[in-house]
């Protein structure tokens, strides 16, 4: 899932530096879905822009989940950019967390509303900008540039349909939680994404509401392995997807995946989306891997214009 696309880089892996246009020359998963080659009117086009909100909303339910005290700490808020948004945490120093996507899909955004969305950024932590390959007008990726935020990696965004989901494997114990197990699933988002402490009592405020699911897995009494499902409008989210270290080459993601294709196809729904990291020879992923193994169809390649304050080191992300 994409809950690790915001620490996509090894920490031991070389320097990270600006993309270059050859960098995907022998790419074994081309995008197939993107306003090249597809008229805004068609199916394609369609199913990004409803992939695109549904991440919005996802995102925008966890932020305004948070209680006052924790939004205030942690200085989370989601504003609009032009038809898109921009998360900010302006105290939790990741680009997860702080980032602009979803505009220029229903109209052209200005480049007004560009330096807009970057005036909002507090340059003590990393954020991005993220124009879909979709977005109107096609040079919005030359705008950030040209302001200084280089694309640095690919936020990989995918779909699935439902109907042909893969059985659930057997003898794994994965259950879907309430409220009565919130600091549980929030002890394992700490101990699986090296989160701040603050980070994870967050997350737990979406953990019975509308539209979620939340998962846990077991090995014995042991919780060892996490996941989360948004379903809205007849279109599932799948997110937070991670396994403890000690427990990692185990399967256990392709058995989350698996459970939640499974639920969300109860729901009625058609498509299933997700996002993860870019998968490169240099810096390899395994969830990439998982969501191509699963049947994911890679709807496009979302660029990450980012800024990355003195000090911070972008192979951090």
């Amino acid at each position: 899932d994409l809950r690790k696309a915001g620490h996509s880089r090894s920490r031991t892996g070389p320097p990270l530096v600006p993309m270059q246009p050859s960098s995907r020359q022998d790419d074994p998963y081309p995008q197939v879905a993107s306003l090249a080659g597809h008229g805004r009117a068609s199916p394609e086009f369609e199913l990004i822009r409803r992939a695109e909100r549904l991440e919005e909303a996802v995102w925008r339910g966890v932020i305004s989940a948070a209680p006052a005290a924790t939004a205030a700490k942690l200085g989370l808020r989601a504003v609009p950019v032009a038809d898109g948004v921009a998360l900010i945490a302006s105290e939790v120093p990741t680009l997860l967390y702080n980032r602009a996507f979803g505009f220029g899909l229903d109209r052209p955004v200005t480049v007004e509303e560009i330096d807009a969305a970057i005036a909002l950024y507090d340059r003590r932590v990393p954020f991005s900008i993220q124009p879909a390959p979709a977005s109107r007008p096609h040079n919005v990726s030359a705008w950030l540039e040209a302001r200084g935020l280089p694309s640095y990696f690919n936020w990989v965004c995918w779909a699935r349909k439902t109907r042909e989901a893969t059985a659930v494997p057997t003898g794994r114990r994965i259950d879907a939680v309430g409220p009565e197990r919130a600091g549980q699933f929030a002890d394992l988002v700490s101990q699986v994404f090296a989160e701040p402490p603050e980070v994870g009592p967050w997350f737990v405020h979406t953990v019975g509401q509308a539209g979620w699911t939340h998962y846990i897995g077991y090995e014995e009494e042991l919780p060892v392995a996490l996941a989360s499902l948004f379903v809205r409008n007849g279109m599932g989210w799948l997110g937070w997807g991670g396994t403890l270290a000690t427990h990692r080459g185990r399967g256990w993601q392709s058995a989350m995946i698996a459970r939640r294709l499974a639920d969300a196809r109860e729901q009625d729904c058609e498509w299933v989306t997700t996002e993860t990291a870019d998968d490169l020879p240099d810096q390899p992923n395994a969830s990439f891997r998982n969501m191509a193994r699963a049947g994911f169809r890679l709807l496009h390649r979302r660029p990450s214009h980012a800024f990355f304050p003195k000090g911070h080191d972008p192979a951090d992300e």
